[in-house]
């Protein structure tokens, strides 16, 4: 992450949660806000995630690459006086080989631009990658 050395606390932490220039393929694309404290925000990843602001615990990969999905824990910590969510790979996680045919993977194979929460008959999230695929979540 970029650091900024001026004094001013809110671009300092702007400059330590800001895509380093020499990783264009990361980031965020789009943020969806379902409450006050739930965020959907689709990246570069090709992942939509869920944070909770106030429960980080609930926190969790919606949908990506199987590498990915089930594998990250989130906690709070403090980034120059911010709080923030970070995830992290579960290192106690145990890994298991799928054995025989898989099905085919949910997730987008572009990075995530787009997202809506759609009611119709029942609530979806609607999620749009840079393909042009758009998928529809129950």
């Amino acid at each position: 992450a970029v650091v900024s050395t001026q004094s001013n606390p809110k671009r300092e932490a702007q400059s330590e949660l800001s895509t380093p220039a020499d990783q264009p393929d990361s980031g965020v694309h789009s943020v969806l806000p379902l409450s006050p404290d739930v965020l959907v925000p689709g990246g570069a990843d090709y992942c939509v995630r869920l944070w909770n602001t106030r429960h980080e615990s609930d926190s969790s990969v919606l949908s990506g690459p199987r590498e990915i999905i089930g594998r990250q824990v989130y906690r709070k910590s403090i980034i120059r006086d911010v709080e923030v969510i970070q995830a992290e790979e579960d290192i106690a996680m145990s890994y298991t080989e799928n054995k025989g045919l898989s099905q085919p993977s949910p997730a987008h194979h572009h990075a995530v631009t787009d997202l809506a929460f759609v009611k119709t008959t029942q609530p979806c999230l609607v999620s749009v990658d840079m393909g042009g695929i758009m998928k529809i979540w129950k």
